[in-house]
């Protein structure tokens, strides 16, 4: 998987390839999710994968990458959340997490 960030317009993208590169497809959260300046992608193992960025705002998915839930860190100070430089889902209930406000 691939965090980006194209422009202001369209702050984030994310892309996975299960082959090595030669294509790519586009994860798109719902509920426009993709404006939160993706930073980093974590998985702990090949079911529990994390896309975390700005606004301490996060999707993940615990099925392999087959279906994502868009969360977020509740009150983390700032006027839009902190953000979250990294966040390792360990399962489905333990997180380990660093942001920064």
């Amino acid at each position: 998987m691939l965090p980006g960030n194209r422009n202001q317009e369209d702050a984030g993208f994310i892309a996975r390839t299960t082959d090595g590169g030669q294509t790519w497809d586009s994860i798109v959260p719902a509920d426009n999710y993709n404006k939160h300046e993706w930073i980093s992608v974590k998985s702990s193992d090949p079911d529990h994968i994390l896309v975390y960025g700005a606004n301490s705002h996060y999707v993940f998915s615990d099925d392999g990458g087959q279906s994502w839930k868009n969360d977020s860190v509740p009150n983390t100070g700032g006027t839009g959340g902190a953000d979250i430089n990294c966040l390792t889902m360990l399962d489905a209930q333990t997180w380990w997490g660093r942001l920064r406000l």
